[in-house]
């Protein structure tokens, strides 16, 4: 089975006032990603910096190509983007392209659900303590604001951004914090997630009928 190389990342953002505040400033999230604190965990600013631009990289990608949801035509466009068939794993299939990124497949049988690309993830989620937790929450609502500034600057503005409890929220999704971009040939999300505790926080790129 293929190890997925996850991008491990620290965001140092200290603001107490609670996970799902606000009231921060995409250019307080710019300048904290420069950042750096002792003993933090992951890669450097810069490869920070880098998982953002390439989220919008991506999302152009994504948005420039011609969908057509049968699971053999979806199939062909990704192999048109670089993507090649990896493994099969009950509904979802995987594929990986040179820069061992990896975009899985959700179907059921001909049916597609979504097209689920993850750009940017923190996999140690066991190892912290329960400050470090809650810092790791901020951090990664942190990294969807400034995510989804990168792909307004790229597609304009999304129909939708805001979190799981918000009455327009998508109700065929499932994330912490959400973006859509309504495009001619497909619904392009920005989503936060963590399932649970004790599973990895991801930020990814999903695209859906």
């Amino acid at each position: 089975m293929t190890e997925r190389p996850y991008l491990s990342f620290w965001i140092p953002i200290r603001a107490r006032e609670g996970p799902f505040c606000r009231l921060r400033k995409l250019g307080t999230v710019k300048k904290a990603m420069r950042s750096t604190i002792p003993g933090a965990r992951g890669t450097s600013p810069e490869t920070m910096e880098y998982g953002i631009l390439s989220i919008g990289d991506t999302a152009a990608m994504l948005a420039e190509q011609s969908w057509s949801w049968a699971r053999e035509s979806v199939g062909t466009t990704l192999a048109g983007m670089g993507f090649l068939n990896s493994q099969s794993v009950g509904h979802r299939v995987t594929y990986v392209d040179q820069q061992g990124r990896f975009a899985d497949l959700y179907c059921d049988g001909e049916h597609v659900d979504c097209v689920e690309i993850t750009i940017l993830a923190f996999t140690d989620v066991e190892a912290l303590t329960d400050l470090e937790y809650e810092d790791q929450v901020d951090n990664f609502y942190a990294a969807f604001l400034a995510a989804t500034k990168e792909i307004v600057s790229r597609l304009g503005d999304p129909v939708f951004s805001d979190g799981a409890t918000a009455t327009d929220f998508p109700d065929d999704q499932d994330a912490v914090w959400l973006s859509l971009w309504i495009l001619p040939k497909c619904r392009l999300f920005l989503q936060q997630k963590h399932e649970d505790r004790e599973l990895p926080f991801r930020l990814c790129l999903v695209v859906a009928p």
